[in-house]
């Protein structure tokens, strides 16, 4: 410290990067206890007893994560410290971000598309003030701003009840070329990790009964009764059956499985189906434990998906349940389960 303030340099902060170092994904502040207390109790996955101890025990002792954390950021500025400048600007003020908020900040980093999460705590907060989303690449702006709209029009269109699950959006603006969203936060855990850490079987069928309700709510509140066309079995069916062969090769069974579907949409066409709202990334870590019940965040709006962000029903709860099933299976096959009990639940 003191050869900094020599060189004329000064610690703005300094965050734990998780994963590692190189495929940093998630940056949690060391110099604010709060952040890290709550990323701790809220993301943290702590799958087995191992990872639950070290947990209790850097939440009991904040201080010891410095000495947990692999990887470290330091940052500096030259001269005197100084704000962050996202933080400082006026529709984040103008928002109540505090302009000396510690900023946690995650990504996906799977691909260019990923946005960046940046969640401000103004000092002594448990919990963070809003979500920040900001599109990392200013070629993906357009998808930040989609959602921002996408769920304003949302919003408006289902029950005071429905909308209470979902995110209010607050504002939109450009910084620096990038795309920038402000949400209303959804405080609680993920069920991505509530499913991981549960050991009761009874608990994890009742999440799943949970998201079905909430899917169905969604689905009815959203229904638009419309004609089946031979478009939408192009659209939905074969094009992506047609994608589906081209990048798996499946078998005698799944492709004979994808004839008998194509074989029912044509003959449904003429017949009224009902086209709904969707999420479309309905996985569990963008489901919320919230204090009232379920919450549902990143309604993203991407250019291959359709700007209406309608489609066809059960699709939401179908893509939820891969997931559950694959986070069951898990837990099935590390744990002391009944002989045959895996089987239940395939990967």
């Amino acid at each position: 410290g003191a050869a900094l303030a020599r060189a004329g340099a000064e610690v703005v902060g300094r965050w734990w990067l998780l994963p590692h170092a190189a495929t940093a994904r998630r940056f949690v502040p060391l110099d604010a206890e709060r952040p890290l207390v709550w990323y701790l109790d809220d993301l943290l996955i702590a799958g087995d007893r191992p990872h639950r101890v070290a947990r209790a025990c850097v939440r009991r002792l904040p201080r010891s994560a410095g000495w947990v954390a692999r990887a470290h950021l330091t940052a500096l500025v030259n001269g005197p410290a100084r704000h962050v400048e996202l933080a400082a600007t006026a529709p984040m003020l103008e928002a109540g971000v505090r302009p000396d908020a510690r900023l946690l900040v995650m990504s996906s980093g799977y691909d260019a598309g990923s946005r960046a999460v940046v969640l401000p705590f103004a000092p002594g907060a448990t919990a963070p003030e809003l979500a920040v989303k900001v599109s990392v690449l200013p070629a993906i702006n357009a998808t930040t701003r989609r959602e921002h709209e996408h769920l304003t029009e949302l919003r408006t269109s289902v029950s005071r009840d429905l909308a209470g699950t979902m995110p209010l959006p607050i504002a939109s603006f450009d910084w620096r070329g990038h795309a920038v969203a402000l949400q209303s936060m959804l405080d609680g855990p993920t069920l991505d990790r509530v499913l991981r850490e549960c050991r009761d079987p009874a608990r994890r069928i009742a999440l799943l009964h949970e998201v079905t309700d909430w899917v169905i709510r969604l689905h009815k509140e959203t229904a638009e009764q419309a004609a089946w066309t031979g478009v939408d079995v192009e659209r939905w069916i074969r094009v992506p059956f047609a994608q589906f062969r081209e990048a798996f090769d499946p078998g005698d069974d799944v492709d004979r499985l994808l004839k008998v579907v194509e074989l029912r949409a044509g003959e449904l066409v003429g017949r009224a189906l009902p086209s709904v709202r969707r999420h479309v990334d309905l996985g569990p870590w963008n489901i919320i434990r919230t204090a009232a019940g379920l919450g549902v965040t990143d309604w993203e709006s991407a250019p291959n998906r359709p700007s209406s962000g309608r489609g066809l029903p059960v699709c939401d709860l179908d893509y939820f349940l891969k997931y559950w099933l694959h986070i069951v299976a898990e837990r099935l096959q590390g744990s002391q389960a009944a002989p045959g009990a895996t089987a239940l639940f395939p990967s």
